[in-house]
């Protein structure tokens, strides 16, 4: 959905499970919403690669996004996916045991054009909706405690260090005995 000098139509969703479909023609004049939607840095923005959409929004529209959270490295940050670059259809199958339809015929379609027909329309709302719905799947594996104190640090347990908005894994690591 993406042309050499932006974004055609925006598919995004939010963590809080909005999501949203823009065509191109409000993306070259956007209105003060979708300017304040994206830039807020309160709204989780959450998406496949959506950090390559963002370049492109910046680049081709002037829309800066900000707090973007991409699903697929989120996965394997979460250990859900072996690889960051795995697809939507993937992620949707591993994380919500389902499977997006009408994929093939409607993505291979024109998304450059003034108004996209109602299939279109569907197939970007679904494929943004399941995005929130991936990322809300992999919020519920995260298992988020208070930090133990050193007694309770069992060796050979699996541990995992987030980031301050506790939404990304900074780290994943064993504990060990020190010797």
């Amino acid at each position: 959905d993406t042309t050499a000098y932006g974004v055609d139509t925006l598919q995004i969703a939010a963590a809080d499970g909005r999501a949203f479909v823009v065509c191109r023609e409000h993306l070259q004049k956007p209105t003060s919403a979708l300017r304040n939607f994206l830039r807020d840095s309160k709204v989780a923005k959450v998406g496949r690669s959506i950090s390559i959409d963002a370049g492109r929004l910046m680049q081709g529209h002037g829309l800066v996004v900000t707090n973007i959270i991409d699903i697929a490295a989120t996965a394997k940050e979460l250990r859900v996916v072996q690889r960051a670059n795995v697809s939507l259809d993937s992620l949707v199958r591993t994380c919500l045991d389902r499977e997006l339809s009408g994929k093939t015929s409607i993505r291979l379609t024109e998304w450059s054009a003034p108004r996209l027909s109602d299939e279109q329309l569907i197939y970007a709302a679904k494929d943004a909706y399941a995005s929130a719905l991936v990322y809300e799947n992999l919020c519920s594996r995260v298992d988020v405690e208070q930090i133990p104190v050193m007694t309770a640090l069992v060796p050979d347990t699996d541990v995992r260090v987030y980031n301050q908005r506790m939404s990304r894994v900074a780290a994943i690591g064993r504990v060990v005995q020190s010797g």
